[in-house]
């Protein structure tokens, strides 16, 4: 399938069903976005062979605060194809979750195991949450999960990532890739951090690599520049 076709499906879906949230579909093919989740998926290769695998050479990934899902989920399965077991996808907004469900059905595809997880799931949750309060239960719920890669580009939207290491049966061998950023005047970025270390040492992971893009936007004819920071690593 051409994905220009594709996008344009979800733009008629967007204008003929929910007009008033056209305004978020466009931020989220937006050059910023799309180079971003481009970038992390060319750097993915520096250190994919160090991604855990089963004993059919597959691995299982967990998108954690994904969005509508575009356009990474397509650049990873394109790029890694039948490498991918399965794919677990973490959203709590409930639109978000409709958009993506739309999206996949939309997109002609060989490969069927996307799961999504959305609202719904995060409230079955709140009990395992050792009563501690947060936005996101599932970052400390008690049941194990078993993921070989995890991906969160939305870590200044989110508690630090280490808080999750205790969800997982086998933490120490799961590959994680985090972006987050330094734009702290935005009012859903609750965790912003200065540089790619300390958004491995917020993570609690040891870094094996790192990088940092420099990003622009306008609005209103002003100009901002911000720095975005990935790095991909291991928890001790």
């Amino acid at each position: 399938m051409i994905v220009e076709d594709l996008y344009y499906r979800m733009l008629k879906w967007f204008n003929n069903n929910h007009p008033d949230e056209m305004h978020r579909f466009i931020a989220s093919i937006s050059e910023n976005q799309y180079h971003c989740k481009e970038w992390l998926v060319d750097s993915l290769d520096r250190v994919g062979h160090m991604i855990p695998r089963d004993e059919n050479h597959q691995f299982k990934v967990e998108i954690i605060g994904g969005w509508f899902g575009f356009p990474l989920l397509e650049m990873l399965i394109l790029r890694w194809g039948s490498s991918i077991k399965e794919i677990d996808f973490y959203e709590i907004d409930p639109f978000a979750c409709k958009v993506l469900t739309v999206y996949l059905k939309m997109w002609d595809v060989d490969f069927r195991n996307i799961r999504i997880f959305n609202e719904d799931y995060f409230k079955s949750h709140e009990s395992n949450t050792d009563g501690l309060q947060s936005d996101s239960p599932v970052l400390y719920e008690k049941q194990f999960r078993r993921a070989h890669l995890i991906i969160n580009t939305s870590c200044e939207h989110m508690e630090d990532m280490k808080v999750m290491k205790k969800a997982y049966e086998f933490p120490e061998r799961t590959m994680l890739v985090l972006q987050s950023n330094d734009k702290d005047d935005e009012d859903d970025h609750i965790n912003c951090v200065v540089d790619m270390d300390e958004l491995a040492e917020q993570a609690g992971i040891r870094q094996l690599y790192g990088d940092t893009k420099v990003l622009k936007s306008k609005d209103k004819d002003v100009l901002t520049w911000w720095n975005r920071f990935m790095v991909m690593g291991k928890w001790d």
